[in-house]
């Protein structure tokens, strides 16, 4: 079987910098001790649900964890992370897509990235369609928070990028239906957080 190209400087950087032993990184994916020890040497291939445990233990964001084990490119929008990691997401509607705009504070952006809504799913937390959203990946979330999500259903291939109210340990809605209101658990298995919400702005309207 032929290596898998992985960046192993990158990794072993991310363990120094985490505090993260391999073996205590392999105990949280529920594998052996030496599981990640045969990924690193590209003796195996990182899963995707594994990479997934990956960004969310180490708090990087999941496409950077695929480049480096080498199952991806570099992506920049969840459309392309999706088809990277072998699931799609529909193009013609969203909750929230990932925009090529630094927003309002450019200075203050330091990797944070700019999203855009396409959803009333928020309008409770004053947040409408067509809104944009200051998205930092490296912000903890806590309760309170309103961040970006990401929902997978294994079944059928398909990814749901999405935005929502933090209520540890769920993501929530907050509208005037009541139907729409049922919590999703972030499980990392199901559903990972890519980042919290530092900023909103609307953009003038053209006439």
């Amino acid at each position: 079987m032929a290596k898998t190209s992985i960046d192993i400087d990158w990794f072993k950087e991310v363990h120094r910098n985490s505090g993260i032993t391999q073996a205590e990184a392999a105990a949280v994916l529920g594998r052996s001790p030496t599981f990640l020890t045969r990924i690193y040497a590209g003796d195996q291939e990182l899963k995707i649900g594994d990479a997934r445990k990956l960004s969310n233990l180490f708090q990087v964001p999941l496409s950077q964890v695929l480049v480096k084990a080498g199952l991806g490119v570099e992506a920049a929008d969840d459309t392309q992370i999706s088809s990277a990691t072998g699931l799609s997401e529909p193009a013609q509607t969203y909750e929230v897509r990932q925009i090529n705009s630094p927003g309002p504070d450019v200075d203050n952006f330091d990797g944070a990235q700019t999203w855009r809504v396409g959803t009333v799913a928020l309008t409770g937390f004053g947040i409408m369609p067509g809104d944009n959203l200051k998205v930092d990946p490296n912000v903890r979330p806590h309760t309170g928070d309103v961040v970006i999500a990401q929902i997978y259903d294994w079944r059928s291939g398909t990814a749901e990028t999405v935005v929502r109210g933090y209520n540890h340990p769920y993501l929530v809605k907050n509208t005037s239906s009541i139907a729409q209101m049922k919590p999703e658990t972030v499980d990392i298995e199901r559903s990972v957080i890519k980042g919290v919400v530092t900023m909103l702005w609307r953009d003038r309207p053209t006439t």
